[in-house]
């Protein structure tokens, strides 16, 4: 009679020389590419940022709705690899409402500049561009004379905002509304002028979520008019346009 642990042990035998099914390493799981979309809860509703594998994102729009009683909508898309997706998502950290649901304004914002490949013409840009000089009126000088004083201020800080800035943010619209104090909140470890503001910004609970360059400077305007300030909005602003844009 054949000794029952020998049968055990050929089961066991088995068992070992089977293929073992590999699970994806991350690396793997990261560099999968596909579709990162937007999806709008009805009209006023939360945004789903994620990612999709299948090329038809009507298939994907499909799942979600079954499982949803509000009407769902795709806002945009765009090609990329998952890990774009983590991104975005670290981006707007700050507005995350669950899971992969995040505040409307900001995600759409996000969204519009991601998908959106409008630029300004020459003249708008310098006529847009205008906002940054601000004036300086000293209370000891006459009008007429703190009139004269903030021509050349405003004039001159024009100047050099548009001689540093041009070639930089030509390119993009510094009407496209951006969230600003999420990507900020992601500098406040940078020993750098950027790192001040976003330490600043994340004492500040007023700071507009989601807002254009101009309507970022305006609100600083209440608090500062040095031209160093100014200078750092603008440049947070550009590095958080380019951070967005270089998703897609």
């Amino acid at each position: 009679m054949q000794d029952p642990a020998l049968c055990y042990n050929v089961i066991l035998d088995s068992f070992s020389t089977k293929p073992m099914i590999e699970k994806k390493s991350k690396d793997q799981e990261s560099n999968r590419y596909g579709k990162i979309y937007f999806i709008g809860n009805g009209d006023l509703g939360p945004i789903k940022i994620g990612f999709s594998g299948q090329s038809d994102l009507k298939l994907r729009l499909g799942q979600l709705q079954t499982a949803s009683p509000s009407q769902l909508d795709v806002l945009g898309f765009f090609d990329g690899y998952i890990k774009s997706e983590q991104k975005v998502h670290h981006l707007l950290a700050s507005h995350r409402l669950c899971g992969e649901w995040f505040e409307r304004e900001a995600a759409l914002a996000v969204c519009n500049c991601i998908c959106s490949k409008e630029t300004m013409p020459d003249s708008k840009f310098v006529e847009n561009l205008l906002f940054a000089a601000h004036s300086v009126h000293d209370p000891r000088k006459s009008s007429e004379e703190n009139e004269n004083e903030e021509y050349s201020l405003s004039f001159g800080v024009a100047c050099d905002l548009l001689r540093d800035y041009y070639y930089r943010i030509k390119d993009c619209s510094p009407d496209q509304p951006l969230p600003l104090r999420s990507w900020l909140l992601s500098q406040t470890e940078r020993d750098h002028y950027i790192g001040a503001l976003a330490r600043d910004v994340k004492c500040d609970s007023k700071f507009p979520a989601v807002a254009s360059l101009p309507e970022y400077l305006e609100y600083m305007r209440y608090f500062t008019t040095n031209p160093a300030v100014t200078r750092a909005v603008i440049e947070a602003w550009e590095e958080c346009i380019g951070a967005i844009r270089i998703l897609n």
